[in-house]
């Protein structure tokens, strides 16, 4: 989970990043455009963001908050589930298909199985992202919880100035993300594996019409 403080921050870096274009530029106009978005960012959060003086949690918030950091925690070992699962089926299906490449009974479409390829790899790169970020989150969330917590936070001008109020906002925030998260990871995930399942039955049933010709010649 990008750490929901800084989720405007990076919505206006995104907005003043150089164009794509800006990599045609000289070196020293491009290194003036990164100096701009950089500028520009932080404008953004000295206008937009304050600090808020932390405390010890109230027991209450303290419970609260442990109850929410499991949610993040079982969110993240299920993304690394969901992330290894995909990286088994697909290093099964990259076996099969070069096994039967080699065997030179099979022409393999190499630019379709590259393309397949690269989507799980892409996919498999967000996951390890989502928990990378999670895990930077559980620390954040965590640290809060310590004695040597950080003296402040850094916050939206909009959030409360109590730091009690503050952190209950912010485990109903981790409340929602890990339910619409949990959801879209669910419904990104089966199309997946509804993928995987389908080659594994096409390569399954070319393996053995290729086991079947070599029998019979």
């Amino acid at each position: 989970m990008i750490h929901l403080q800084e989720e405007e921050s990076k919505k206006a870096q995104q907005q003043a990043e150089t164009p794509a274009s800006a990599v045609e530029l000289a070196p020293s106009e491009a290194t003036i455009a990164q100096e701009r978005a950089e500028e520009a960012t932080e404008r953004f959060v000295h206008q937009t963001t304050k600090q808020v003086v932390t405390a010890p949690l109230q027991p209450a918030v303290a419970k609260e908050l442990t109850a929410a950091l499991r949610l993040l925690t079982q969110l993240r070992e299920e993304i690394e589930g969901k992330r290894d699962g995909a990286l088994e089926k697909r290093g099964l299906i990259r076996a099969k298909i070069l096994s039967l490449r080699d065997s030179g009974k099979v022409n393999v479409d190499e630019a379709e199985f590259e393309k397949s390829d690269t989507s799980v790899q892409e996919f498999v790169h967000l996951l390890e992202r989502m928990v990378e970020e999670v895990t930077a989150d559980e620390a954040f969330y965590t640290s809060l919880l310590q004695d040597n917590r950080p003296a402040q936070v850094q916050a939206f001008i909009t959030e409360p100035d109590d730091f009690q109020v503050w952190v209950k906002e912010r485990i109903n925030l981790i409340k929602r993300y890990v339910k619409a998260a949990k959801r879209d990871l669910a419904v990104s995930y089966s199309r997946y594996c509804f993928g995987f399942d389908v080659q594994i039955r096409q390569i399954s049933y070319v393996e053995r019409v290729v086991t079947a010709t070599r029998r019979n010649s």
